[in-house]
């Protein structure tokens, strides 16, 4: 079997978030236990479908005529590939939508070599912005630091006010 990390990373582009890679991961373990515990055709015509559902970007060229030793080796090494993924965890105070994600993708991929996704959490904790969190290392742009840093930096001037 050829190197299929190129097709790998195309597929990690468009699934985008933390949830689709497990949602994926979660499928393509189902047609791998139906092909190992079942008829080889059940797990043959479950690829199929389950690449149709992700219109076509799972599929190398399997056909119902494919050795289903050769789509089970190809399911377990995509599973691994996505399992292995590193992340950038983004904290948002909104749910966002898909063209958001998508946007916040593709800015991260023009900086990073190696296929990642991107974990979202939604809490209304920061009040706004975004805080980005990448092995450890993480920058806080929300609200809620920056009104924190207004006040500890002119904690005279407010009360002064007051």
């Amino acid at each position: 079997m050829t190197d299929n990390s190129v097709i790998f990373s195309h597929i990690v582009r468009q699934l985008v978030t933390k949830d689709s890679c497990v949602l994926l991961i979660k499928e393509l373990e189902t047609v791998r236990d139906s092909g190992y515990l079942k008829d080889a055709q059940i797990a043959i015509n479950k690829f199929l479908s389950l690449s149709d559902k992700y219109q076509g970007m799972l599929n190398p060229g399997f056909t119902f005529e494919s050795a289903v030793s050769d789509i089970l080796s190809y399911v377990d090494s995509l599973a691994n590939f996505l399992s292995g993924l590193e992340y950038v965890e983004i904290t948002l105070a909104f749910q966002p939508n898909k063209v958001f994600m998508q946007t916040l993708y593709s800015w991260f991929a023009d900086y990073f070599s190696f296929p990642f996704y991107l974990h979202f959490i939604v809490t209304e904790e920061i009040g706004g912005g975004i805080v980005v969190s990448y092995k450890g290392n993480y920058i806080d742009l929300s609200l809620k630091k920056a009104i924190s840093d207004y006040f500890v930096s002119n904690k005279e001037n407010v009360f002064a006010k007051l």
